[in-house]
């Protein structure tokens, strides 16, 4: 499970946000690493912020109270914060064959999308030709 400080870090969570990066990093150069394999899935889901316990507690020692939460959440995409319950079904779906993203699809040529300025391709980003 990955987490948007995996990209953009918060000062309070540097160890979290370094973990995240790391298991970001990892699923990139596994999927470079396992390009050939058609069977083979890597994944990093980043879900949003999430009401876990966890999550709750942390708000609650920095002085905000479920009110405040509810009112932030409002501002969120579902309208408030996403439950335990509502990530995993996501990961489920995403995980599974019915997800778009993972249908057995014919093979097709594909072209390697390479880094500016460079001649080498990015591991793991490929894009159809068009």
């Amino acid at each position: 499970m990955g987490s948007i400080n995996g990209i953009q870090g918060l000062p309070n969570l540097v160890a979290y946000a370094a973990a995240k990066g790391g298991l970001l990093s990892m699923t990139r150069t596994l999927a470079g690493a396992l390009a050939t394999d058609r069977n083979s899935r890597q994944t990093t889901f980043i879900p949003g912020w999430i009401a876990t316990e966890g999550e709750l507690k942390i708000q609650k020692g920095e002085g905000r109270g479920i009110e405040d939460l509810e009112k932030a959440g409002k501002r969120l995409p579902f309208g408030r914060m996403q439950t335990v319950e509502d990530t995993a079904y996501a990961a489920i779906y995403l995980l599974s064959d019915e997800s778009p993203g993972h249908r057995r699809r014919p093979q097709r040529r594909r072209r390697r999308l390479h880094a500016p300025h460079s001649k080498r391709p990015v591991p793991g980003v490929t894009v159809p030709f068009e």
